[in-house]
């Protein structure tokens, strides 16, 4: 059994976030990767800006900072920055990595000394994220592991076309301003009755004139939990996800195709990796192509029944267990227990 400690300096959550919604990408892949983990036989904790101590198992939650000297284990993960790792006593030191990151970037979240101090190894999403972080930086080694599909988003049936639904569910930053323009000039005004309902992971990330477009059939819906998104991927007809060079895996896009969601996307950041064009969604950067496959994917029910088995057939299917099993095979002070 490894001792393993995942730090994130970012907001306060424990496993029970996961029921009560408001977790973006990132928080909820360190919930699935931790269990996964401790699932595997592993002692995990992970240390965030809680208040103080929190019992939820299989984790133990803890604040940060840590006390002094409390801070050791086998493998320690920091989360995007490696300063976290100042004070760590650990046999490996990894940084995982889920945004792009530059030089200036890490110098200007003093990151850079902490770098050169632990040299950690790097956990990076795909070949775009691998692409984004410059080689020069003094990573140890770069290790390329995907996210996990929770399971929420397995086990998805051929189903009816049903409504002409659009989900958004991402950082509003991310494209969304681009959506609701294009759904109000070129695709309401075609399809009348469709409805586009919009999740981010914070209800105050929308503006108020956003919410008063209901006319328009867009529908702010704000933050929901992980069971309950799943059950509105079943539903709809179709996931938009503009892409955005900050866009390192997308793990909405990929949960969406794994339950049978056709995804819209202009391609940018890592989409161009989760979207096979033509077969589990679209790729189109230009507005008119971009508004003429929506269309089409909300009127005819044919082409979007295509698409959706092969969403189904051809998806993500990696779960969070294969994930734990990647990084105890990728680092040896993890290999001693098999999942």
């Amino acid at each position: 059994m490894a001792h393993i400690l995942l730090l994130h300096d970012h907001s306060a959550y424990t496993s029970r976030s996961l029921a009560a919604g408001g977790l973006g990408g990132t928080e909820s892949s360190v919930i699935y990767l931790g269990e996964a983990l401790a699932r595997a036989g592993h002692h995990v904790a992970a240390a965030n800006r809680l208040a103080g101590p929190v019992e939820d198992p299989p984790l133990a939650w803890l604040p940060l900072p840590l006390p002094r000297g409390s801070a050791r284990a086998d493998v320690a993960i920091a989360i995007n920055q490696a300063r976290l790792l100042d004070g760590v006593r650990a046999k490996r030191k990894v940084v995982w990595l889920h945004n792009p990151t530059s030089l200036w970037r890490q110098l200007k979240r003093a990151n850079l000394t902490s770098l050169w101090r632990h040299r950690p190894d790097a956990v990076l999403l795909g070949a775009y994220h691998d692409r984004s972080v410059p080689q020069h930086l003094p990573f140890a080694r770069r290790v390329t592991i995907p996210h996990g599909i929770g399971p929420e988003f397995l086990g998805a049936t051929l189903r009816p076309a049903g409504a002409p639904r659009v989900l958004f569910a991402s950082q509003p930053y991310r494209g969304l301003d681009w959506l609701v323009s294009l759904w109000l000039r070129r695709v309401f005004p075609q399809v009348p009755g469709a409805e586009l309902h919009v999740f981010v992971p914070k209800d105050d990330q929308v503006t108020d004139e956003l919410g008063r477009l209901e006319r328009f059939g867009i529908h702010v819906r704000g933050s929901i939990d992980r069971e309950a998104l799943a059950q509105e991927m079943r539903q709809a007809r179709v996931m938009w996800v503009a892409g955005h060079k900050d866009e390192t895996f997308c793990l909405a896009a990929a949960e969406a195709i794994a339950s049978g969601l056709p995804v819209m996307t202009r391609g940018t950041g890592s989409l161009a990796e989760r979207v096979i064009d033509g077969q589990t969604g679209y790729i189109r950067d230009q507005e008119a192509e971009f508004a003429e496959r929506a269309v089409a994917l909300l009127t005819d029910d044919g082409s979007w029944q295509a698409m959706h088995r092969a969403a189904l057939e051809a998806g993500e299917r990696q779960t969070w267990d294969e994930v734990a099993r990647q990084w105890q095979a990728t680092f040896p002070e993890l290999a001693g227990t098999a999942p």
